[in-house]
């Protein structure tokens, strides 16, 4: 896993990542159902040191008309970035991601809302 090294952050916003095969918060209080991660993986920073992870949870965003559920979500203490997998948002809710030039919309692939 890449993510970024610590630094300002801002615990409210969350970037869309491609690349990456985990969520990931710097923000334990924002996790429900949590437990704390005993396993002896870390993420891999851009700069090539490896942060620790703290704890797995759960996390819901409000984005339109329906929420986004985010599981397994791994709390980074020291991670710059709050990041939402692409891969993992839209296989755990069943919805596709578009972007523009403005926006990001999320599609439920059964319905077709946002």
């Amino acid at each position: 896993m890449v993510a970024f090294p610590s630094g300002e952050h801002n615990d409210t916003v969350w970037y869309l990542d491609s690349r990456a095969s985990s969520h990931m918060t710097n923000n334990e209080g924002i996790l429900s159902n949590k437990s704390i991660y005993s396993g002896s993986i870390r993420v891999k920073v851009a700069n090539g040191s490896e942060l620790p992870i703290g704890h797995i949870g759960n996390f819901t965003l409000n984005s339109g008309s329906q929420p986004i559920h985010l599981k397994y979500v791994l709390h980074v203490p020291n991670n710059k970035f709050n990041l939402l997998s692409v891969q993992k948002v839209c296989g755990d809710n069943n919805c596709v991601v578009t972007f523009d030039k403005s926006c990001v919309c999320f599609k439920d692939r059964n319905t077709n809302k946002r």
